[in-house]
């Protein structure tokens, strides 16, 4: 998407030219920024449609469901390891108190 630009020797050149040169550039620029801000104004509306869509899909597929039951599976097996962690710890204080 950018180009390399070839930079321009302006010693000895009338103040004209130099003038007329920055204008051009000023311009060039300006497109640019134009382009870039319409394309960003483009990619904002689209958003909510972006997002309708990968929801209807989520729900279509089952990702929610298989997500949520993730997260649940993990947090019980979390849980248990803690208990685990606990009962080990409690284990080796009787051992070392007989």
């Amino acid at each position: 998407m950018l180009k390399r630009v070839k930079a321009s020797n302006l010693s000895g050149k009338s103040d004209k030219y130099i003038n007329q040169k920055t204008n051009e550039w000023k311009q060039v620029v300006t497109i640019d920024a134009d382009k870039i801000v319409n394309a960003q104004q483009v990619i904002k509306d689209q958003q909510p449609a972006i997002h309708k869509y990968q929801d209807e899909l989520n729900k279509s597929n089952g990702y929610i469901q298989i997500h949520d039951a993730y997260v649940s599976r993990t947090k019980d097996l979390e849980k248990q390891q803690e208990a685990l962690k606990k009962a080990k710890k409690k284990s080796e204080k009787k051992k070392h108190s007989n």
